[in-house]
């Protein structure tokens, strides 16, 4: 008879497994790595738990975007590759959302 992981271990497996990197640059020429392998973990953001407030880019890596300016953002989603076996078979939706400010 098999066990199965329970669904809080295998989110919490998950959320500490997925690494995002985010690299800036201008016409398709990355040179500066604003986000590097940062786990899920430290990018939820909900308004209802004080310990996930998303993830707060501070200086050198936060930046502007001037008017009429644009800038290219190359994302990386991978996962560790010393990721346990509960995150096998695993489907995740995930969608991300970024606040600017002006």
């Amino acid at each position: 008879m098999k066990l199965r992981t329970p669904v809080k271990e295998r989110m919490d497996s998950f959320l500490n497994s997925m690494e995002l990197t985010i690299e800036k640059g201008k016409f398709l020429i990355f040179r500066q790595k604003i986000l590097d392998k940062v786990k899920f973990s430290q990018l939820l953001n909900d308004s209802m738990n004080e310990i996930f407030k998303g993830y707060i880019l501070e200086n050198p890596h936060s930046f502007n975007v001037g008017r009429y300016d644009s800038i290219d953002l190359k994302y990386t989603l991978r996962m560790d590759e010393s990721a346990g076996s509960e995150t096998q078979n695993l489907q995740a939706d995930v969608q991300f959302m970024f606040n600017f400010e002006e």
